[in-house]
């Protein structure tokens, strides 16, 4: 019977649900009091979207066991869920299986329009900085289609309200704030952070560093002092790949030394390095995701800046009008003269954060051992090959039919002709790939939800 169960978990930690739904079910069948085989077919159900099914079946072992903790852990997290959303716990009743192959009968479960990935288990409760923002509303989007318990905390100096997504809660206050916040991750009793709040305009760090070292190093160190004196252990850094400057070799790959060019770059690198040191001193088990350029849209969710810096959305400004684009270069050593650039659609990223978030999971040791100092991961994200402006140019004619007026200027001092990431790492380590990795993928859920918020959020 254990090698069974044990089975069972193999097949569920891979991802083969249906064959660790069989196992379980065999178990329990032999044992209808088995509260291993109920949490597992709890898991089961969680991982095909099915909550009342595997509040359920968690529920039962509960009552079989009362000192089953992944029972308990379950029920409690699914009975918040069920009170976030306004709905009556369901009904405990004991829990049928077919025979014949082991699967719930249909009426003991519930479709649900998604299938949480494996790594959406165990549920998690996270503190997400900077979740009214482009990069963090979908983020806290996946998280929550996943299962997991999303809590947003923003001073929406550039965030939107009505960019947090149902279902999370807004907390509006600044992560630099070390009282307010280590009493949010006590009293919310967080596990994880994902920390996507910085301030983030290249120019205008330049302009203006004062404000980027106090934000986005002293208040990221603040945060972290809170998240140490609230114990909480587990942190994802959005960070950037604008830490390693201009690069002497592509794709960059993450050995490469971190050369920044300015002062946004430079308080990204020196938060890594707080992360490593947090790591070893403290146990803070960390990832750290470089990126150079977000793109596209959820269904929901897209990006809308003031002002707009970033080519794909400044693209589409231009496909309607209201501003007008200029290319600058056009006589770069690339194929056709223009920059060449690396994208990533803002679904993959938010993917790549809840996978990060599993990385940092107590017993994983892809951020340290079980005892002893913490190890803070650093993975690149991207294509790794890259755009030109060009291609996307014509990708983004291509995507709203027509042609788009632009004008070409002269290079902008300190643009590489080519910057592009190597996500081996990622790809090996967090086993992350990209899932929509054209540019007319991501030019087009741009472009769809630009159609659909013609002037973006409301104010």
């Amino acid at each position: 019977m254990i090698e069974i169960l044990l089975q069972a978990e193999r097949q569920l930690t891979v991802g083969m649900v249906d064959q660790a739904e069989r196992l379980f079910a065999q178990v329990l069948e032999a044992d209808p009091r088995n509260g291993i085989a109920l949490v597992g077919l709890a898991r089961v159900a969680l991982e095909r979207g099915d909550e009342t099914g595997a509040y359920r079946l968690a529920a039962r072992a509960l009552e079989l066991d009362p000192e089953n903790a992944a029972a308990q852990r379950l029920t409690t997290r699914l009975a918040e869920v069920f009170a976030h959303r306004g709905e009556p716990l369901p009904e405990v009743k004991a829990a049928r299986w077919s025979n014949s192959h082991g699967r719930l009968l249909a009426e003991d479960r519930r479709p649900a329009p998604h299938r949480p990935p494996p790594w959406a288990w165990p549920l998690m409760r996270v503190l997400v900085t900077g979740g009214a923002g482009y990069i963090g509303s979908v983020s806290v989007e996946a998280l929550l289609a996943a299962g997991h318990d999303a809590i947003v905390l923003d001073d929406l100096s550039t965030g939107r309200r009505a960019a947090v997504p149902a279902g999370a809660r807004l907390r509006v206050a600044s992560y630099g704030d070390e009282a307010l916040v280590g009493g949010l991750l006590e009293s919310e009793r967080v596990d994880a952070i994902l920390h996507c709040g910085a301030r983030s305009l290249v120019g205008e760090s330049v302009r203006d560093p004062a404000r980027y070292y106090r934000d986005n190093v002293a208040g990221g160190i603040n945060l972290l002092e809170a998240a140490r004196r609230a114990g909480v252990t587990r942190l994802v850094f959005s960070s950037s790949a604008a830490v390693y400057g201009t690069p002497d070799r592509s794709p960059i790959p993450e050995d490469s030394d971190p050369h920044p060019i300015n002062p946004y770059g430079e308080t990204k690198r020196a938060f890594e390095s707080a992360l490593a040191w947090y790591g070893a001193a403290y146990g803070l088990r960390s990832v750290a995701l470089r990126y150079f350029n977000a793109a596209g849209a959820s269904d929901r969710y897209g990006e809308d800046h003031d002002p707009e810096t970033h080519l794909i959305p400044t693209v589409l400004l231009a496909a309607l009008g209201r501003i007008e684009l200029t290319v600058f270069g056009d006589d770069y050593p690339t194929p056709d003269g223009t920059g060449v650039r690396d994208y990533i659609h803002v679904e993959d990223l938010a993917q790549a954060h809840l996978l990060a978030l599993q990385a940092t999971a107590p017993d994983d040791l892809r951020t340290g051992a079980a005892e002893g100092p913490a190890i803070s991961l650093v993975c690149n994200l991207g294509g790794g090959e890259g755009f030109s402006v060009r291609e996307v140019l014509d990708a983004a004619e291509r995507v709203v039919g027509r042609k788009i007026d632009h004008r070409t200027g002269p290079r902008r001092p300190g643009d590489p002709a080519v910057l592009v990431a190597s996500s081996e790492r990622a790809r090996s380590v967090l086993g992350w790939k990209p899932g929509k990795g054209t540019l007319e993928e991501m030019i087009g859920s741009a472009w769809a939800w630009r159609q659909h918020h013609p002037e973006g959020y409301p104010a």
